[in-house]
């Protein structure tokens, strides 16, 4: 609960420091859907690799969608469903931080690309025991960074839309986590997991904007 609260606390610090110096006008403002892909290993001693699909929507805010300017900055707040091997489900709440530089800049088109920061908080259910009929909560808290590129399609009047390709690597820690076994001779012990891991992330979003100030 305790890493929960921090995590939440930390978001909403960081989304209001990052736009409070925007101004209120020629932003974008909208829904997005998002499709990730990742693959990599647990930070235990078997080094098991692991490959979680997800499939999210949420809100985007863009600082530049139809400006000539070289820059722009695109945030992204989503949910996530998780699709988990070995038994687990889950979800993941996240933040993603993207500073775009306009390759091809006109009031219809925008092509950028730019590097990309991945904040992120997620919970598992998991077997107990290695028992697919009880179950219990493990934490993560990740981190990421990559690289984005993504085009605006502005249509008439205040509309845009926006899909965009990245990759990125990603590292999620998780809380240690005690389980309780059972021996065949009907005694338990304890066992300590770690669900640690690391993975590289590919992932493709389609953002549908609406131009402000206009």
């Amino acid at each position: 609960m305790k890493m929960r609260f921090l995590f939440v606390l930390f978001l909403l610090t960081v989304t209001g420091f990052l736009l409070a110096p925007v101004h209120s006008y020629a932003v974008g403002l909208g829904p997005y859907i998002e499709h990730t892909s990742g693959s990599g290993e647990f930070d235990d001693e078997y080094g098991a690799s692991i490959d979680i699909d997800t499939k999210g929507f949420g809100f985007v805010f863009d600082s530049n969608v139809t400006k000539r300017d070289l820059f722009n900055y695109r945030l992204h707040i989503g949910y996530s469903d998780l699709d988990i091997p070995y038994g687990f489900d889950g979800y993941r709440i996240s933040i993603d931080n993207t500073f775009g530089f306009g390759i091809i800049k006109n009031e219809n088109f925008r092509w950028w690309i730019g590097p990309h920061l991945h904040l992120s908080y997620s919970n598992w259910d998991t077997p107990i025991g290695g028992s697919y009929y009880e179950e219990d909560s493990v934490d993560f808290f990740g981190v990421g960074t990559g690289v984005v590129t993504g085009m605006n399609f502005n249509l008439p009047r205040v509309v845009s839309i926006c899909p965009e390709l990245g990759l990125r690597y990603q590292y999620n820690a998780s809380d240690t986590y005690e389980e309780t076994r059972y021996s065949s001779s009907g005694y338990y012990y304890y066992d300590e997991q770690d669900y640690s891991y690391d993975e590289w992330v590919f992932f493709l979003k389609v953002n549908l904007l609406f131009r402000l100030g206009e």
